[in-house]
């Protein structure tokens, strides 16, 4: 693998680590990954580069929707485009991630 196929790779790599949530040796363990290798690409990779994975990303207004009467019924809604995803406490935040840039390539 060339140096330029390695840095890519780390570069989604770290933003797949970023968009998680989780810890770094928690990461590290899901996706079969050594943390000073994990530690050593984030040093590596500017920060520029970092930020540019989120360049074409924009701010969105969310308002709310109804009255929320108890505690457990928590839901935020996501409207992209035509569709909606209804997130309750307990998601994960790396799907969540996934299915939001799914639905944004899609709509």
């Amino acid at each position: 693998m060339s140096i330029a196929e390695r840095k890519e790779l780390w570069s989604q790599r770290i933003q797949d680590f970023r968009n998680s949530g989780q810890t770094q040796a928690a990461w590290c363990e899901a996706n079969e990954v050594s943390l000073n290798q994990l530690k050593y690409w984030l040093k590596q990779i500017p920060i520029s580069e970092k930020q540019a994975n989120t360049s074409g990303l924009q701010w969105v207004k969310v308002s709310s929707v109804g009255t929320i009467l108890q505690e457990e019924q928590e839901i935020l809604r996501i409207t992209v485009g035509a569709a909606s995803v209804e997130v309750k406490p307990g998601f994960t935040p790396s799907f969540l991630a996934d299915v939001v840039r799914t639905l944004h390539s899609l709509c």
